[in-house]
């Protein structure tokens, strides 16, 4: 009997041991995960905040001449992933943006500068770009299906193919117009043939 009184008197450290050491881990993974979610949660908050301020500037200066900020903020809004359906940027000055693989369905982005713009794999779908500058824009694998190009200067746009202009549209009488521009002159690429036209009622 003494024997195993003295044996249980000497694993009572071992166990006291133990259950501290156990209390310990559980206290900071508590704390870890507090810290984690706290983190997570301060971090999407700066997220909200700044495309909050990305969009202000694309709002305000959606008609400024030149550069104003809103080719970057467009970027980062994009990066931050943030739906850019039915965009409403007539006019804009984007020259050079990168929005490869942006979808931009259904945007307006009528006489818009899209110089050097990168639009590799966007999706203009349903959008109206009538009046935009592609000049040495790249749209390689971008989607214009149901695009409105009527009066695009699409004459020196890189990697552009007949497929991708067989899904858009384009007023016939378009390459007459002037945008708003007396200098204006609309067109394709050489060797490629005009899209079909648009359906009446079509942006």
């Amino acid at each position: 009997m003494e024997s195993e009184e003295h044996e249980g008197q000497r694993k009572r450290p071992w166990i006291r041991s133990h259950a501290w050491q156990v209390a310990k881990l559980t206290t900071g993974l508590v704390f870890a995960v507090f810290t984690a979610w706290f983190v997570l949660d301060e971090h999407e908050d700066r997220r909200h905040a700044r495309i909050g301020r990305n969009w202000t500037v694309v709002q305000e200066m959606r008609e400024a001449p030149g550069n104003q900020g809103q080719i970057a903020a467009l970027e980062a809004l994009y990066h931050d992933g943030v739906n850019l359906w039915h965009l409403d940027l007539p006019g804009a000055f984007l020259r050079g943006v990168r929005l490869a693989g942006a979808d931009l369905t259904a945007s307006s982005l009528a006489g818009a500068d899209l110089r050097d713009a990168d639009l590799g794999g966007t999706i203009l779908t349903d959008a109206n770009v009538s009046c935009a500058d592609f000049d040495k824009a790249n749209l390689r694998g971008a989607i214009l299906g149901g695009a409105n190009l009527t009066a695009a200067d699409l004459r020196f746009a890189l990697n552009l193919t007949q497929g991708q202009l067989d899904g858009a549209c384009a007023d016939p009488g378009g390459g007459s117009l002037t945008c708003g521009r007396g200098d204006w002159a609309a067109g394709f690429p050489e060797g490629l043939a005009p899209p079909p036209a648009c359906a009446q009622g079509d942006d």
